[in-house]
This record gives structure tokens, C-alpha cells and sequence, in this order.
């Protein structure tokens, strides 16, 4: 059975919760909100980390995880993601003035670099290892993906930051593999202008994205809550019934697939 940890479950920081961050093997984490927090010392293991986007609270723990560790790593952190992501980390990050660029830094005593990026296309699969890994375009703010994850004859589905998508719901129904799927669920339903111009989903709009699922047969779990709005989210999700069971994730949860 494959278990994929969940590090950071939320949408923005607070001083008990951290964001978007997921362990799918010791060494490869979907996201980077919360490594360091989530991990301990163990995140020196990462090899590879996997973005879905260019949003802060998926990516703010790169800079200190290469730092924190830039003296005990023998090879480089590979870091992947859709060729906007990657530029714009490397244009607002890792660009002298807010960060130094470890893409340009070698390891200690090697001639590799400390930071490798990889531009990834969407639906194109690729390889980690002896996990397979397909990108799926969301409908975000940004140029975003979810990823379907293939692991030990498991998958599943993070399907990443987004508003009404129907590719979502067209890869689940098409896809029969797909045991769980993580869905987003940032807002409440008051905020649902807010959450049109962001790019999220409120417990209204999921409900409704949930008409196009044609099986019976998928586990559900929601990520992405804004924690001071997150008894409004689930106490919507808990009073007025989904068409599925759904999990709401914390920090720490595990997801046996």
C-alpha cells in the first residue's frame, strides 16, 4: 500500500498550520509550502520537488531548504514545473536580490549545481524513480497543474489550485485508476466572488463541479482551506452533504492508496 504524507493542507500561513506541501516518496514532495516544519531534519532526504504553480504558498520553503542544507547535500535539489513556473521562480526567487540564485551556486567540493529546474508540459508524463507523474491543467490565476500519481500500482489525483475545470472531472471519469482524488476547497460561499477572482473553489461551486463525476467508486479528500475561514468551509461541507464522502485534510494527515 502507498501512503502519501500531507505536510502543509492549507492556503496561507498561521502561526500552527503551514501551506500546500505533499511527500509522495522520501525524496520527491509535490509543492514546497511546508517541508521544513513538516519534515524536521528528514528534509534533507528531498531530491525533488514538483510544483503545480508559482504561488507563494507552494513554493516558500525552496530557499531555505537549499540553504539550510546547501553544506550536507552531495547532489543536486531537482526542482519541476510548467515553464512559467520555472521562470518566474527564477525571476522573482532565485535572482540575487531576494534569494541567491543555488542554480548558479555548486555544491560543496563538486562541480554540479546545488539547484537543477526542470521544464515539465502538460500531459506529457514523466518519470521519478518508479513514480509516474502526469500533469493536468487547471484553471488558476496562473498557468497551474494538478498531477494524476501513479505509485506502486496506486493513483491518485492532487488536482492543484482552481476554479470550474472540467479537465478535472474529464481525467477522473476517464481515467479508471484513479482511487482518490484531492480537491481544493479555499473559500466559503459568501466569498464566492473572491474566489472567482482567485482562481479557488467555495463548498458551492464544488458541489456543483461534482455533477460532471460519472463514478462511484473515487475517494474524496479537500486541501487548501483558508484557515481563519476554515470552520465556515467545513461546516458547509458538513450541513449540506456532497454527492461523495469527503475527507478535509490537516497538517500530518496520511492518505493510504
Amino acid at each position: 500500500m502507498s501512503v502519501i504524507k500531507v505536510l502543509g493542507a492549507y492556503s496561507t500561513i498561521d502561526c500552527a498550520r503551514g501551506t500546500s506541501s505533499y511527500l509522495i516518496s522520501p525524496s520527491v514532495a509535490i509543492d514546497a509550502g511546508n517541508l521544513l516544519r513538516g519534515l524536521g531534519e528528514e528534509a534533507v532526504l528531498i531530491d525533488h520537488i514538483i510544483l503545480t504553480h508559482c504561488h507563494m504558498e507552494h513554493i516558500c520553503d525552496i530557499p531555505f531548504l537549499i540553504d539550510l542544507f546547501y553544506t550536507q547535500r552531495k547532489t543536486p535539489l531537482n526542482i519541476y514545473g510548467l515553464s512559467h513556473t520555472m521562470q518566474h521562480f527564477q525571476a522573482h526567487i532565485f535572482n540575487n536580490d531576494i534569494w541567491p540564485d543555488f542554480s548558479k551556486i555548486h555544491l560543496v567540493n563538486s562541480d554540479q549545481p546545488s539547484v537543477i529546474f526542470h521544464e515539465i508540459k502538460p500531459h506529457a508524463p514523466f518519470k521519478i524513480g518508479d513514480i509516474l507523474l502526469k500533469p493536468i491543467l487547471t484553471t488558476h490565476v496562473v498557468p497551474t497543474v494538478g498531477y494524476v500519481i501513479t505509485k506502486e500500482n496506486s493513483t491518485i489525483y492532487l488536482a492543484g489550485d482552481t476554479h470550474i475545470c472540467d479537465a478535472i472531472w474529464n481525467e477522473i471519469n476517464g481515467n479508471k485508476n484513479i482511487s482518490t482524488v484531492i480537491v481544493e476547497c479555499t473559500y466559503p460561499t459568501a466569498m464566492t466572488e473572491l474566489a472567482k477572482t482567485h482562481g479557488h473553489l467555495t463548498p458551492t461551486l464544488l458541489r456543483e463541479e461534482l455533477l460532471k463525476l460519472k463514478r462511484g467508486d473515487v475517494n474524496f479528500y479537500i486541501t487548501h482551506l483558508n484557515p481563519m475561514l476554515a470552520g465556515s468551509i467545513i461546516y458547509e461541507l458538513s450541513n449540506h452533504p456532497m454527492t461523495v464522502d469527503m475527507i478535509v485534510l490537516d497538517d500530518a494527515d496520511e492518505i493510504k492508496i
